[in-house]
């Protein structure tokens, strides 16, 4: 497995308890194997409304289950206070943030070197990059970046950290020639791309605590940490919905009625910036084919569950379309 071995300068990435960031300070903590992980989408247990009700309801009806919560959020700054009083069967909350900032020790810390390729080497990487980029996006085949993910994201796996191919000569050379598509600069595409792996490291750079069960309420960074965190564990992974993830974030995004639909070829020809263009298809096509999933319909009785869900006080993280740290 690929460390974290910093110098001492600036990016140097552990020190005592009291030197953590959040992230870290997260990632240390202990997590006790439980039957169900629910990953949620910056809602229960600290934001209320209809869709932490329903999760509340869920790990206050099944007291036989152990829970975990998996809570995205976007930094430190969101809110941490439990509104619920989670009982006891819910053994802990394990949060993940999703900026990049909150990442300065990990994913803003590596280097090209750090790769330890030659010049062929990296130019190799970086088309293998695109190359399943493109297979996801074209073909819907995501086995090319579930082996790259093996390969430079996956904590347990990981044999160089892959995002620092970002930042090297080969990956800039590459972009123009693969992606002259997206309609930006080359300074606006490396920036729309280190956003996205930026977002990617945030939810599948750190191994989950383990769970029989990894339950995810939305098909966007919730469906994608929980199926990695199943396929990472070799146990399962369940979707519900509440309602249609990307449909409405595009239709918001649009400014349209949320009663109309999309498609997957849209993205090509909807009058939105590349910027957004690039975001929805990378982010939306890897989180809702990421991995076979069972799912139920929002209108039938989903297991476990005493009542079906409602999608009233649902609330969304930032996407990558919606913003960048840089």
């Amino acid at each position: 497995m690929y460390p974290f071995v910093r110098s001492l300068g600036k990016h140097r990435a552990t020190g005592p308890a009291t030197d953590l960031v959040p992230a870290q300070e997260q990632a240390q903590k202990h997590y006790e194997d439980v039957d169900v992980a629910i990953v949620m989408e910056s809602t229960y247990p600290y934001l209320k409304g209809g869709v932490s009700a329903v999760v509340h309801d869920i790990v206050t009806g099944n007291p036989d289950l152990s829970y975990g919560i998996i809570h995205i959020a976007w930094d430190s700054s969101q809110p941490m206070e439990d509104l619920y009083g989670m009982p006891e069967n819910v053994k802990w909350v394990r949060v993940i943030f999703l900026s990049m900032q909150e990442h300065r020790h990990d994913f803003m810390s590596v280097r090209p070197k750090d790769l330890n390729m030659n010049s062929a080497q990296r130019a190799r990487l970086s088309n293998r990059l695109f190359d399943a980029l493109y297979a996801l996006s074209e073909h819907r085949d995501t086995e090319p970046l579930w082996e790259l993910i093996d390969e430079g994201l996956n904590e347990r796996t990981r044999e160089y950290p892959l995002w620092a191919i970002l930042g090297s000569q080969e990956f800039m050379h590459a972009l123009t020639e693969r992606m002259p598509q997206l309609g930006m600069s080359l300074s606006e595409s490396f920036w729309t791309l280190r956003g996205f792996f930026s977002l990617a490291y945030a939810v599948l750079g750190e191994t989950m605590p383990k769970a029989r069960v990894y339950h995810a309420h939305t098909t966007g960074y919730a469906a994608l940490l929980g199926a990695a965190a199943a396929r990472d564990h070799g146990t399962s992974f369940l979707l519900t919905e509440h309602n249609l993830y990307v449909r409405d974030t595009v239709n918001t995004l649009l400014d349209r009625n949320m009663a109309l639909s999309i498609t997957s070829q849209d993205y090509r020809t909807f009058d939105v910036s590349p910027e957004h263009r690039a975001g929805w298809l990378g982010g939306s096509r890897w989180g809702t084919s990421a991995t076979p999933a069972l799912k139920w319909s929002p209108t039938s009785t989903p297991p476990q569950s005493p009542r079906p869900p409602s999608s009233r006080g649902h609330r969304q993280v930032r996407g990558a379309a919606q913003r960048h740290d840089h």
